[in-house]
């Protein structure tokens, strides 16, 4: 683990190593690449069929991320149709409105496995998968295999303390490896909010264009940090959550933010000001959601993440606690 924290390390000061040779070594993919530039007549016919597969699923992800591209920005409006529809396409019944995605902080394949088919069984909309326990590329394998496992699940990860332009590159070579990742969760978008320009999210988003990933990108600001981490988000002055709120929605699908720490709601006021500037971008909050108070944010808020609220333990979802919060938000 030494030896990987030291190439990690690396790679975020932008050292001399080719990031992309790297992310292939650390996380485990298909070094496919290498054997397309050395074909030869030595080469064994599934070499010969694994670069071909590779190079299909490479030209698949070109045009998908094209067509990403283009994509009109979703309003409050069409992320709710674009989350119904995908649900639909999914052949699970699910819950589309309002969008509750349950987080789970993986540990094994078989703990995450054993989550998902709950969250399936009571109807919630999707998954995101979190990295607390452990370094991202160690998570790798468990995405695998959920997403072989649960094939149509709207599927969502956070690699923790990593922001888009280390993300998305990894996500682009999943989606070339025929492993589809439906959105992204940065804890920290690096939006700042003392500045209508914004150079970092301005190059995340760059990186997030030429990365092959198409999914959707829930972009974290204004969001907890009661540790104050060096890679998550800084403070922000109550005065300034508008601001923030208005220069973060150019740059991401739907705006993130919550209470001071896990388990802490906001208070209304943030809501309310996130809201106004976000305008018609989608509002996520990631804290603090629980039955007792879900009801009260559903006409400011898009889309919840949940944990905290409905979990046994760190590591396992209370089926009851889980369908109470689902049945409070319907009634």
């Amino acid at each position: 683990m030494a030896e990987v924290d030291r190439r990690l390390e690396g790679l975020d000061a932008g050292g001399d190593m080719d990031h992309d040779e790297n992310i292939t070594e650390l996380c485990g993919f298909k070094a496919a690449t290498g054997e397309t530039r050395t074909l030869s007549e030595g080469r064994t016919d599934d070499s010969l069929r694994n670069a071909a597969l590779f190079q299909a699923m490479s030209d698949v992800a070109a045009i998908a991320n094209s067509a990403a591209s283009q994509r009109a920005k979703l309003t409050r409006t069409s992320f709710k149709e674009y989350i119904a529809s995908r649900l639909k396409n999914s052949g699970h019944t699910a819950m589309s409105s309002p969008i509750v995605f349950v987080v789970v902080h993986a540990l094994t394949k078989e703990q995450v496995t054993e989550n998902i088919q709950l969250v399936l069984d009571e109807g919630a909309t999707g998954v995101f998968l979190v990295n607390h326990d452990f370094d991202y590329p160690e998570m790798l394998p468990i995405v695998r295999q959920v997403r072989g496992q649960f094939p149509n699940i709207f599927l969502g990860v956070n690699f923790h303390t990593l922001n888009g332009a280390d993300a998305f590159p990894i996500l682009g070579r999943l989606s070339r490896e025929g492993i589809k990742i439906d959105a992204y969760w940065a804890d920290n978008a690096c939006i700042e909010h003392d500045r209508a320009d914004q150079p970092q999210a301005t190059a995340i988003n760059q990186v997030r264009q030429s990365s092959g990933w198409d999914g959707l990108y829930f972009g974290g600001t204004a969001f907890k940090n009661p540790k104050n981490h060096a890679k998550l988000c800084k403070p922000v002055p109550p005065e300034h959550f508008k601001d923030v709120a208005a220069y973060a929605s150019p740059y991401m699908d739907v705006v993130t933010t919550s209470g001071a720490e896990s388990g802490v709601a906001p208070n209304m006021d943030k809501v309310l000001q996130m809201r106004a500037g976000c305008g018609e971008t989608p509002l996520c909050l990631g804290s603090g959601v629980s039955a007792e108070n879900i009801k009260s944010f559903v006409d400011n808020v898009d889309c919840f993440f949940v944990a905290t609220s409905i979990q046994k333990d760190n590591h396992y979802i209370d089926r009851t606690k889980l369908r109470e919060l689902l049945q409070a938000v319907q009634v």
